[in-house]
């Protein structure tokens, strides 16, 4: 029978993410199984933002990390491109949302994010067609952009497979078989079982 120290399931940006930091943590043989191609899900639809701007400090920080991540991501991960343009991000709220916005811009500039509130006519003469009719505050992050989250994926799962990584699409998972004592034994495909004491569940909605 067939064997893995890792079963990662599910080939979007997540499941790729992790089957490279397992290769590269020595985790040893490590398989990818993806139901239908890389990318196919959630991952194949996103619109690819890359901010800081969220309102909680943890999701902050772990943003703020993602986007440092994304300006060194072909340094990083083997020359493999995620397609990010860092070309500023604005942060727009009415008049009720006033004092969130000035606190969150405060808050994220403690722990280091590069982001101030702009006047309206910065925001006019970047975007001079956008209405800020009932916009009454703005900030901007000069640092954020976009990125391309299909190619995200495939990037990361090309550096997994330069890594060792057993990378496999039109591979669902049929099944996964405990032991007696409950414990995660093994992994059904189409193809077979896959014997495996882990799985890294990485399936999208």
């Amino acid at each position: 029978m067939e064997t893995a120290d890792v079963v990662v399931v599910g080939g979007g940006s997540i499941g790729a993410s992790t089957a490279v930091h397992l290769a590269e943590q020595g985790a040893g043989r490590v398989v990818l199984l993806e139901q239908k191609n890389l990318a196919h899900g959630a991952s194949g639809k996103g619109i690819g933002i890359i901010r800081t701007h969220y309102t909680h400090p943890v999701l902050a920080r772990l943003a703020l990390r993602s986007l440092e991540v994304f300006h060194h991501f072909e340094e990083r991960f083997g020359g493999h491109s995620a397609g990010f343009h860092p070309c500023g991000y604005f942060i727009l709220v009415g008049e009720d949302d006033r004092q969130t916005l000035t606190r969150l811009v405060t808050m994220h500039q403690d722990m280091g994010i590069a982001v101030e509130q702009v006047s309206l006519e910065t925001v006019q003469a970047q975007i001079p067609y956008l209405n800020l009719q009932d916009v009454a505050v703005a900030a901007h992050e000069p640092c954020s952009g976009y990125g391309s989250p299909p190619q995200t994926t495939l990037a990361l799962a090309q550096r997994a497979v330069e890594l060792g990584v057993d990378v496999r699409t039109q591979t669902p998972v049929l099944e996964i078989v405990r032991d007696a004592e409950g414990r995660v034994a093994a992994v059904v495909t189409p193809q077979g079982q896959i014997q495996t004491r882990t799985v890294v569940d990485c399936v999208g909605p």
